[in-house]
């Protein structure tokens, strides 16, 4: 039996190893690691594969960006097994596309789940997915992704990810010993243990204030450095970050008198964070802020998330969810699911408002919190989409029905004092976490 494994970034592989180690992977049989050298994230990949370490055990490398013809090339391993990366989905429909009779498995990093199902996936392959392999990063989420299909959720050990990140930083720390690269000078770093960490993501699409808001993000790192004593800063991009980030970033710590080294982006953001210890670990909306704030050991700060959901480009953007569920948990300070259903309530409402024609079925429990909650409806959903889809918007009074939303079922009929919604309201006016 043959396996393949595709990664489009080193902190998806992590992943694949945690999943591998936790005995959850398919097939007994060969492995193939299959990447892209046309995306950022599997260049980076690919950079991670050639500095050896624990990646070995997820088989043999495929780049398929590299391949004159990748469906060939797939297709002459007749794999048994797909696991695929939901966060490149042209990749995913590619290799499922060349291996038609293969089962599948769809990788997720365990904030994606909250999102729309990528339509560049395709119907084809949708229809194949017979499990999704995730971390519970958000514990007591119902993933939107996949909605209505509802696949298997296999859910990867939080333990074993760390585990993986603790054994990819163990082999960082020993390459460093024979390189002259970055991680050779991170050794070298003076005041060791006192390290900001800032994580850096590609920016979602902010329009005319992209510049602006990235300077911004910049000093906010910065304060955030001086409000912990950090005496260096070191930043940790995900593949696709680009150099104006770091160019930003670099401009305030010079201003400010502190060091920055920037680690190569083929280190996986957990491994980064196991790597250096850091005093604080600061980004917007990686997926690592939150293993990290659900471990409750670290001591993470999410910043940005407020100032960049009004800023959206277009309000179909799939990271107005992204930045939601992390803005709600780490911002605000509204509890797990697991806990309490007004965070899945949120994240249904704003993936309803991103993607309706997808998610229709969650059109009436949208109307419902946006209803019931008069404060949600300017926080994460602008007011034209609002008003474009028939929504409860701003200028809709409590109660109110709203032009083409369906009437309102019991549960949005409830008296405004005993809404479900309110750990939101309290949170919007003033109980927020920094």
């Amino acid at each position: 039996m043959t396996t393949l494994l595709h990664a489009d970034s080193p902190d998806a592989a992590l992943l694949l190893l945690a999943a591998s180690e936790a005995g959850m992977l398919p097939g007994r049989g060969e492995r193939v690691l299959v990447h892209s050298s046309r995306t950022a994230g599997g260049r980076a990949l690919a950079r991670a594969l050639r500095e050896a370490g624990p990646l070995s055990e997820l088989g043999v490398p495929l780049d398929v960006g590299s391949a004159r013809d990748a469906v060939t090339a797939i297709a002459s391993l007749r794999p048994d097994f797909l696991v695929l990366d939901a966060a490149a989905p042209e990749g995913a429909r590619l290799i499922a596309g060349a291996a038609p009779e293969a089962k599948v498995m769809l990788l997720d990093d365990g904030v994606g789940l909250a999102s729309p199902t990528p339509p560049a996936l395709g119907a084809g392959l949708l229809g194949r997915v017979e499990a999704l392999l995730a971390p519970e990063v958000v514990p007591g989420l119902v993933p939107v992704l996949l909605r209505g299909a509802n696949p298997a959720w296999l859910r990867i050990p939080l333990a074993a990810v760390d585990a993986a990140a603790k054994e990819w930083a163990a082999s960082a720390r020993r390459m460093a010993h024979r390189s002259a690269g970055a991680l050779a000078r991170l050794s070298a770093l003076p005041h060791p243990g006192k390290a900001l960490l800032v994580l850096g993501r590609p920016l979602p699409d902010l329009g005319a204030a992209s510049e602006a808001e990235r300077a911004r993000l910049a000093g906010r790192s910065l304060t955030a450095a001086q409000d912990v004593g950090a005496k260096v800063l070191l930043f940790c991009p995900s593949p696709g970050t680009g150099r104006a980030a770091e160019l930003s970033l670099s401009h305030a710590a010079t201003e400010a008198g502190l060091p920055l080294l920037a680690l190569p982006d083929s280190l996986p953001a957990l491994a980064a964070h196991a790597l250096v210890s850091p005093r604080l670990c600061l980004g917007v909306d990686s997926p690592a802020l939150l293993r990290l704030h659900l471990g409750g050991v670290a001591r993470v700060q999410s910043v940005a998330t407020g100032r960049f959901l009004p800023r959206l480009g277009t309000d179909t953007d799939p990271a107005r969810v992204r930045l939601t569920l992390v803005d709600a948990i780490m911002r605000r300070g509204l509890a797990f699911p697991a806990e309490e259903p007004t965070l899945q309530r949120i994240v249904d409402a704003v993936a309803y408002s991103v993607a309706p024609a997808q998610l229709e079925s969650l059109r009436e429990e949208a109307v419902a919190t946006l209803r019931g909650e008069p404060a949600l409806r300017s926080a994460y959903i602008s007011a034209p989409r609002l008003q474009q889809l028939g929504l409860p918007s701003p200028r809709t009074k409590a109660g109110a029905k709203s032009g083409g939303a369906p009437a309102a079922t019991t549960r949005s009929s409830r008296r405004r004092g005993d809404a479900p919604w309110s750990p939101l309201l309290s949170a919007l006016r003033g109980g927020r976490r920094a």
